[in-house]
């Protein structure tokens, strides 16, 4: 037995979806949403970041779909028009038992508001004082500048004032990680909500020696591998490789650079000795044939130290 829909006619068990969606409509409760020049938003009382990213759960929340419809999947696309967001939304389920799927337009209106953060930087609140030393600028150290409200250049680096200690100590456990000289202190400033408040100070030093340089303790040589807390070394005379803690590290004197290398080639090879060639001065040096594994008319990268060469 055929069935149509009662309302326009077409085949259908009952009311066509069409039909009722026309008269039950799915529809977004009223949002209110307010966005910062830097991207942070206001929704329900929360700041947060990445308002594209939020859009489709913020809509998923909010969605007032018909109870005679299952809903099974959603997908929004949203367009950004000054103090509104456009949306195209397809839903797809099921009615009567039947699948469906439709689109239907609506919008967000946003209304302009200045963040917590951006009000910090703009008045030039500081909750901590990160004193960088080191030879490399601003920009190559990959900080988040929204954090930043005043960067300040002194002897041998700079002073960055961060808004937040909780992103200064962030920024302190990645350099500590890599092998950077770290102190912290802090300064009781006031109270804020009846507690005692702490304005920190945090010293991040560059280390000294780089990765590849060459360091010397106590007869050791040892070439710098990987930095870190706990820096990868090698032995550039048995070529064993270990970690050595940065503070244990301090004790070490930096005797070359990674540019000091000099390039060679193996000329000859015995059971007793090696010897190479240096192309840079032309001259042949005969080392022990201990640990290596070479062959002859290799290339191989040497440093020289005094009088002494060594194959790196």
């Amino acid at each position: 037995m055929k069935m149509f829909c009662p309302r326009c006619g077409r085949k259908s068990y009952g009311l066509c979806i069409d039909c009722f969606l026309g008269e039950n409509p799915v529809r977004l409760r009223d949002v209110k949403l307010s966005l910062c020049n830097c991207g942070n938003y206001l929704y329900r009382g929360h700041w947060s970041k990445n308002i594209t990213d939020s859009i489709e759960r913020i809509v998923e929340k909010n969605l007032i779909v018909p109870s005679e419809i299952k809903l099974k999947s959603m997908r929004v696309l949203p367009e950004f028009k000054g103090n509104r967001v456009d949306l195209e939304i397809w839903v797809s389920g099921l009615y009567k038992g039947r699948d469906f799927r439709k689109k239907f337009d609506t919008n967000i209106r946003i209304e302009g508001r200045e963040c917590p953060e951006c009000s910090k930087l703009g008045s030039g609140y500081y909750e901590a004082v990160i004193q960088f030393r080191t030879k490399k600028p601003v920009a190559d150290l990959n900080l988040n500048t929204r954090f930043i409200s005043k960067i300040k250049k002194v002897r041998g680096g700079f002073d960055l004032y961060i808004t937040s200690a909780k992103y200064a100590r962030q920024v302190k456990k990645r350099f500590d990680d890599l092998g950077f000289q770290i102190k912290e202190s802090s300064k009781l400033v006031g109270k804020k909500d009846g507690k005692n408040a702490y304005r920190i100070s945090i010293s991040i030093k560059e280390p000294d020696f780089e990765e590849g340089d060459f360091l010397r303790y106590s007869g050791e040589i040892i070439q710098i591998l990987r930095l870190g807390k706990r820096t990868l070394c090698r032995n550039i005379v048995n070529k064993k490789r270990k970690t050595i803690t940065i503070s244990n590290l301090r004790k070490y004197r930096i005797i070359a650079k990674k540019s000091d290398l000099r390039e060679g080639v193996v000329t000859m090879i015995s059971p007793e000795e090696v010897q190479v060639l240096d192309l840079k001065d032309n001259k042949t040096y005969e080392l022990k044939n201990e640990t290596l594994d070479l062959e002859a008319g290799q290339e191989i990268d040497i440093l020289k130290i005094g009088k002494k060469i060594y194959t790196v």
